[in-house]
């Protein structure tokens, strides 16, 4: 229950202390071409503030970077396979070979920024499991 009457200033300025600061995101790096940093600035908007730290930073560069290589690597794989006349089959696999590659190591610099619903969410603590499933088991509601 709350005082009637007015609040003091003591305690208007501790309830404004305790409200929560908005925390500043990074700059990008500036070894990123204007591409790369949109898609660092659009990767941290899309997170809580402080989620990425300043260790992290180097690994969100690296990320950065090969989500602009694996645009341009699709684009040429695009290109190779319908705007080339003869249809030049090394090219285009190895456009796709290298897409691949390039996906793998996307995919371990999104885990390592925990940028995938795996890896802020535990099977345990988000109901049950495949494993424990037991379709014969009672439930405690019936």
């Amino acid at each position: 229950m709350t005082k009637p009457g007015r609040k003091s200033a003591a305690a208007i300025e501790i309830a404004l202390l305790r409200q929560p600061q908005a925390e500043q995101r990074p700059d990008a790096d500036y070894s990123l071409t204007d591409e790369e940093a949109a898609v660092w600035k659009a990767t941290l908007e899309a997170l809580p503030a402080g989620w990425v730290s300043a260790g992290g930073l180097p690994v969100l560069s690296a990320y950065c970077r090969v989500v602009v290589n694996m645009r341009r690597l699709g684009q040429l794989a695009h290109q190779a396979a319908h705007k080339t006349k003869p249809y030049d089959y090394q090219h285009h696999f190895s456009c796709i070979r290298e897409h691949g590659r390039q996906a793998q190591v996307l995919k371990t610099l999104a885990t390592a920024l925990r940028l995938t619903p795996q890896s802020t969410m535990r099977a345990d603590a988000s109901g049950r499991t495949l494993r424990d499933f037991d379709p014969d088991e009672v439930k405690p509601w019936e």
